[in-house]
């Protein structure tokens, strides 16, 4: 038989008061920070979780911001498409006007004054930026997409953007669209313009009746383009 000595018993009634005492102040902790695991050997398995989550709570941070940013491009492009269709609007009332048998030649030259005006509004319209960024120069945010060769009566339009895409993540495996390829949108209109402007310089009804089915093709493109937008917001 074994005795127990009174060392031994001495011993162990040390070790589980040296045990009560830490898990005393492990609780402690615990109550104090809020906290149930303070260090990963408290609970390997538990702390694994606690890192996922927070991985999750990361990248559903910066969804937020990421969507918030999408929210905020689409919004101004919608804007901006907005003022294209109350120009294109203009443009083609005016067309109905200038192809009246009622105008004269200084009538549709007076017409043509405001067309002018409508073309650098486009162009005004096409340099929109957001945040430091042009929105419809593609992946060429930083450089003014449209430039017209002269301040007023230009003749062209050049574009020194490109057709990138630009996408913003909003969730898991998902992304949309936040701009829209410029040179499709704004070519037309310009030459469109142009064309009308020229034809009313010149007095030229059939260049003018050209010019309104153009324009009014454009109208069409601009707000289907819009509607576009408004799917993805």
């Amino acid at each position: 038989m074994f005795r127990i000595t009174n060392a031994g018993t001495t011993s162990r009634l040390m070790q589980h008061l040296q045990t009560a005492q830490t898990r005393l102040a492990e609780t402690q902790d615990r109550m104090g920070s809020g906290r149930r695991i303070s260090k990963p050997s408290d609970d390997p398995f538990g702390n694994s979780r606690v890192m996922s989550m927070r991985t999750s709570m990361g990248l559903i941070t910066q969804h937020q911001r990421s969507i918030e940013l999408a929210k905020s491009e689409l919004a101004v492009t919608e804007a901006s498409l907005e003022g294209l269709g109350r120009v294109l609007s203009r443009a083609q009332e005016l067309a109905v006007q200038a192809d009246s048998t009622t105008v004269d030649a200084g009538g549709r030259a007076a017409i043509a004054v405001e067309i002018d005006s409508l073309l650098q509004e486009v162009v005004t319209l096409g340099n929109t930026s957001y945040g430091g960024r042009r929105i419809f120069g593609g992946y060429q945010t930083a450089t003014q997409p449209f430039t017209p060769d002269a301040s007023a009566n230009a003749t062209a339009v050049t574009f020194a953007g490109d057709a990138g895409v630009i996408t913003r993540a909003i969730g898991s495996g998902e992304t949309v669209q936040a701009n829209l390829d410029g040179q499709t949108l704004f070519g037309g209109i310009f030459t469109s313009l142009i064309g009308f402007r020229d034809a009313l310089n010149s007095n030229d009804r059939a260049g003018i009746a050209v010019a309104s089915t153009a324009i009014a093709g454009d109208a069409d493109a601009a707000l289907r383009a819009r509607g576009e937008i408004g799917a993805r917001v």
